[in-house]
């Protein structure tokens, strides 16, 4: 007899995510508030005495909310084009969420917004990739600088639980780096994602000048996931690829396994600052 796999702690927290949904999924438009409970969940060591719901977790709610009225399949791979980070989304403010799409298109717009100030905190654009290859999926990024040993230490980040193996080597860094995960539950796909995130804040703590410095996601872009079985041990690399008005931008991808496919890839940006309403 099988047994099956326990739930990642992200995939648990989303199935709580639950509504009427169905009332919506012939509209073109759909609000939902973000229980201030779950927030706190995804927030969770991120950062110590400074709670603010890491960017990876808002796609992943933006993907729960489009599948949840029927906008896409459960199964199906996705392409997010954009996600923009305006500011910091506090779990103890009041959160809503906005969906739309057009008639004539798969694409759909998710915006989070605060009631506190009617402050615009992030936007969002994805849509299903069923109907196209994960072209903008980009090939594994060749080594270009020192590999990442898996059997040293965990990643020295104010980010708990940290998602990365790292060793000493991290001074040689030159352009991009290869990391090992923490091995030990299956992995939802946004816990994958803010995993590239940690690496890229490694990268930029190590040899962007920003060390003992805050460094926040502003965005993703041309982000492609894979739809593939549930995954014990990702492999993340990363290349640094240019700063452009103070905002360091990064090539990522993220395989299966050292030996895998890929499972999703992408452009994401760090900035130092992130405005918190």
């Amino acid at each position: 007899m099988t047994k099956t796999k326990p739930p990642s702690r992200i995939e648990a927290i989303l199935q709580h995510f639950q509504s009427d949904w169905n009332q919506f999924k012939d509209a073109y438009e759909c609000e939902q508030e973000i229980p201030g409970q779950l927030l706190e969940q995804l927030c969770e060591g991120h950062f110590k005495n400074n709670p603010i719901t890491p960017g990876a977790y808002l796609v992943a709610l933006s993907v729960k909310l489009a599948r949840g009225l029927g906008w896409f399949a459960t199964s199906s791979s996705f392409i997010v084009n954009k996600a923009i980070f305006r500011s910091a989304l506090l779990p103890h403010h009041h959160n809503i969420m906005r969906a739309t799409r057009r008639p004539e298109s798969n694409r759909i717009r998710v915006e989070f917004l605060t009631t506190h100030d009617h402050g615009h905190i992030a936007r969002i654009e994805l849509e299903p990739s069923d109907h196209r290859p994960l072209a903008l999926l980009p090939e594994a990024i060749e080594d270009r600088g020192a590999c990442i040993n898996a059997s040293q230490a965990r990643a020295c980040l104010a980010h708990e639980p940290p998602a990365l193996l790292i060793a000493d080597q991290r001074a040689a860094w030159s352009q991009g780096a290869e990391f090992a995960t923490v091995e030990g539950r299956g992995w939802h796909w946004s816990e994958a994602l803010d995993a590239a995130a940690q690496a890229a804040g490694l990268w930029a703590h190590q040899r962007g000048g920003t060390a003992g410095q805050p460094v926040y996601v502003a965005a993703f872009e041309r982000l492609g996931v894979a739809a593939v079985p549930p995954v014990t041990r990702p492999l993340v690399r990363l290349r640094f690829l240019r700063t452009v008005m103070q905002l360091r931008q990064f090539e990522f991808t993220v395989l299966q396994a050292a030996a895998g496919g890929p499972w999703l890839g992408g452009r994401l940006a760090l900035a130092a600052h992130l405005r918190q309403r």
